[in-house]
């Protein structure tokens, strides 16, 4: 058995395919905390107005359901999604913007959703997903 061992300084590459690294708890959150950060600050320069720290429900359901992605944790955002609808709002229906937008616009005035619209718009004028009636 003892002719078996081999004191070798680095194993063999096959074995190093299978091995998987993982993140101890402060890195994995360092790493998750930079994430972030980055994606705030291109948020941050996507807009001039900041409706993701606005304390308007409306404004903050209006920037979300136009965006692409999802900004920060949903349960952030279901409170305004809510109150900005005016009924209770399932987190799965947030898979459906299209669907919110066109409710939304069935029940404010047309004059909310397109001072919404002039108020939330992207620098850069590129598209959201979902568009004022």
């Amino acid at each position: 058995m003892a002719l078996k061992v081999v004191f070798a300084e680095a194993p063999p590459v096959s074995v190093l395919a299978n091995v998987v690294v993982l993140p101890n708890a402060s890195t994995g959150n360092v790493v998750a905390q930079q994430e972030s950060a980055a994606m705030v600050a291109k948020v941050n320069a996507k807009y001039s107005y900041p409706w993701w720290a606005s304390e308007s429900p409306m404004e903050v359901f209006w920037g979300q359901v136009n965006e692409a992605v999802q900004i920060g944790p949903i349960e952030k955002y279901i409170a305004p999604a809510a109150q900005a609808m005016g009924r209770e709002v399932f987190k799965s229906e947030l898979n459906d913007p299209q669907a919110l937008v066109a409710e939304f616009s069935e029940r404010v005035p047309m004059s909310t959703s397109q001072s919404l619209s002039a108020k939330i718009q992207p620098r850069n004028g590129s598209e959201s997903v979902a568009k004022a009636s």
